[in-house]
């Protein structure tokens, strides 16, 4: 993890050197720095990484979740992947997705639940 992190300064710095600079405002470099700094929090997300049962999980998991989206904009969303790592990452990202849609509904069906009994409590 510690290399990857090394690599991709080493690379960022001679990106910056190539092009003397930053580019411009434009998408790409943009997607890129993003990229960047995505796969940077990684490790220090490890270092960090609160016990499962802990109530700050969450956050190290979105942080974790951010390095899938890192590798989909580094790779231009799979422009440079094998087609059976780009299926992994599109299963990952839709389980994903689909974990926190379920998340929500369960919220807000509680959400309507508890407003539902207050309003019949207090009527």
């Amino acid at each position: 993890m510690i290399s990857g992190v090394v690599f991709i300064i080493i690379a960022t710095v001679l990106i910056f050197v190539s092009v003397k600079g930053w580019s411009g405002p434009y998408a790409h470099p943009i997607v890129g720095l993003t990229s960047i700094i995505l796969s940077v929090l990684q490790p220090i997300g490890a270092l960090f990484r609160p016990h499962p049962d802990s109530s700050k999980r969450w956050l190290f998991n979105w942080l974790h979740w951010s390095g899938v989206a890192a590798i989909c904009l580094a790779t231009k969303f799979g422009n440079l992947l094998p087609k059976p790592f780009l299926g992994v990452v599109i299963a990952f990202i839709r389980k994903t997705v689909i974990d926190i849609l379920q998340v929500l509904l369960i919220g807000a069906i509680v959400i309507a639940f508890v407003i539902t009994l207050i309003i019949l409590l207090y009527r």
